[in-house]
């Protein structure tokens, strides 16, 4: 009759079942080499198969890496689309300030070149400093609204545009790393 022994793996915990006879035996779990010497037990690992193992776990992490840089550039994508849009939707209310802005100094200008024969002395600083304020508006609006709120919004995109390259890149890099470690594991 064959008597068994019960010992457990030191890498992996497992319950292992081995003949009292057997003295090197492996893990049908872990598959390591386990060399049972009386009632002590060690492990000796395999280097290439440690190596295989490291492997496979650095290139699951890096895919990982991808599957967020992926998420992210999409959510970087979206968030450009929306930029373009605003600077487009800014775009066409540009162009009615600017109308209203050349509608604004027009008025302006005709209300000082009619304001003089048609009044008196005394309505006539009243009247011209009236034309005066939207000529002062029709020049300081497309400046104020258009110059600046453009700027912003293209200082902004080219944020975005640089965060999208910069995630692109580490993309490339890790797509990189990862056929370097198939390629290794191959090897093993």
């Amino acid at each position: 009759m064959v008597e068994l022994t019960v010992v457990k793996c030191p890498r992996c915990g497992a319950d292992l079942r081995s003949e009292k006879s057997d003295v090197n035996f492996f893990c049908r779990y872990c598959g390591a080499q386990i060399i049972a010497e009386k009632k002590t037990q060690y492990i000796r690992e395999d280097p290439r198969r440690t190596e295989l193992e490291k492997l496979k776990t650095l290139r699951v992490v890096e895919q990982d890496k991808v599957a967020s840089l992926k998420t992210k550039k999409q959510e970087i994508e979206e968030e450009l689309e929306a930029i373009e849009k605003n600077i487009e939707s800014r775009d066409t209310k540009n162009m009615l300030g600017w109308v209203l802005s050349f509608f604004l100094f027009g008025a302006g200008i005709i209300g000082f070149l009619f304001a003089g024969p048609h009044f008196n002395e005394e309505w006539y600083l009243p009247c011209v400093t009236v034309a005066l304020i939207p000529i002062l508006i029709g020049l300081v609006f497309p400046y104020y609204y258009y110059l600046k709120g453009k700027n912003a919004y293209q200082l902004e995109y080219s944020e975005k545009k640089k965060e999208y390259w910069q995630v692109e890149y580490e993309i490339h890099l890790s797509l990189n790393k990862i056929s370097d470690f198939e390629e290794r594991i191959k090897r093993c």
